[in-house]
């Protein structure tokens, strides 16, 4: 029976293609992925200092940020007359300095590793987006290896989760939040890297970074990154100023970038005819998508 199967199976090619990443790509997927459990880490560690100061009575006394320089240097300030408070602190706080001491470590190895032939012009190509640093680039590219096995980019936002679920029936239409199935890191990444845009304004000029990037790159590779980045920053700030939660609009802002993540990733591979192969049409269905669930 599986022989007769399979046979069927090979006349009628019914069957779907299977990307295999190389080696290589799969150790450089396992070493970003490192990064990503020590930053969890370091996250609940600073919780544990937080709340363990907290406990204490001493909340930070200043305003702003926590972890700047100056938070950094109160925390050295802290003595403890008990001695079991004071080695109490001092657990908490070595292990959030070396965790952090690590993470650094491994995004500098993660920097060396973008220089690689067999993903270097991708990463090249992506971080000339506004928003995508080489460590989410290189995560990105790492996690799924071969774009083109995606025939449109709103397949692979389908594939990373970004896109909303429909709960219809009849002729009642009605769609879901965001379904989530698929590689959520990639999904993550990529709303890190959609919050990342907004923290700037439509008419912000390119940062130095930016221009830096962009530098050897071709001119249709920085013409579409500036095209992504602009259409991004006012989409966003349009939903904003709807008065659309904050969460919403990065999820949004999230989905437009992956369709034009697979763009991007599709022309340095050479598998398309175009660097515009998202065309508008197919951004305006996702768009009035998006603005029939955000209307519900």
């Amino acid at each position: 029976m599986d022989a007769r199967l399979l046979a069927k199976t090979l006349a009628f090619k019914t069957y779907s293609p299977v990307c295999l990443p190389s080696e290589k790509l799969e150790a450089i997927k396992e070493y970003t992925r490192v990064r990503t459990a020590k930053i969890t880490m370091l996250k609940k560690a600073k919780q544990n200092l937080l709340s363990f100061l907290l406990r204490m009575g001493l909340p930070y006394p200043q305003s702003g940020h926590y972890w700047t320089q100056a938070h950094m240097a109160w925390l050295r300030t802290m003595n403890f007359a008990d001695k079991w408070l004071q080695e109490s602190f001092e657990e908490y706080h070595a292990e959030v300095i070396t965790l952090m001491d690590k993470v650094q470590r491994i995004e500098a190895k993660i920097l060396e590793l973008c220089k690689d032939d067999e993903v270097r012009e991708k990463i090249d190509a992506l971080v000339c987006i506004s928003g995508i640093s080489y460590v989410s680039a290189i995560s990105i590219v790492a996690e799924i290896g071969d774009f083109s096995r995606f025939s449109k980019a709103k397949s692979f936002v389908s594939f990373i989760g970004l896109c909303p679920g429909e709960d219809s029936s009849g002729n009642r239409v009605r769609h879901t939040a965001i379904t989530k199935a698929g590689n959520s890191r990639v999904r993550s990444l990529l709303v890190e890297c959609a919050g990342s845009l907004r923290m700037h304004s439509v008419v912000t000029a390119k940062s130095v970074r930016v221009k830096e990037r962009q530098k050897n790159a071709s001119a249709a590779i920085v013409s579409y990154a500036d095209k992504c980045t602009l259409r991004l920053r006012k989409r966003m700030l349009y939903l904003s100023q709807k008065g659309l939660p904050y969460n919403l609009v990065t999820t949004a802002g999230a989905r437009e970038l992956a369709c034009f993540v697979w763009g991007m990733m599709n022309f340095v591979d050479n598998r398309k005819t175009a660097l515009n192969k998202i065309d508008e049409g197919e951004l305006s269905d996702i768009q009035k998508t998006v603005e029939e669930f955000i209307a519900q």
